[in-house]
């Protein structure tokens, strides 16, 4: 039988494991998107009064 302090402890580590992976995946995304902005020269946009 399962019980639910089996239940929190798996959530609990499941979440924990799931912040590093995603905090992991966004920094590297983060890199590399930074990475191709300087690589290429970014996107600039002009605005003017109509």
């Amino acid at each position: 039988m399962i019980s639910i302090g089996q239940v929190a402890a798996f959530a609990t580590v499941l979440a924990l494991v799931n912040t590093v992976v995603l905090t992991i995946t966004s920094t590297v995304a983060a890199m590399v998107y930074n990475a191709g902005g300087q690589l290429v020269g970014g996107v600039s946009a002009t605005l003017a009064d109509g």
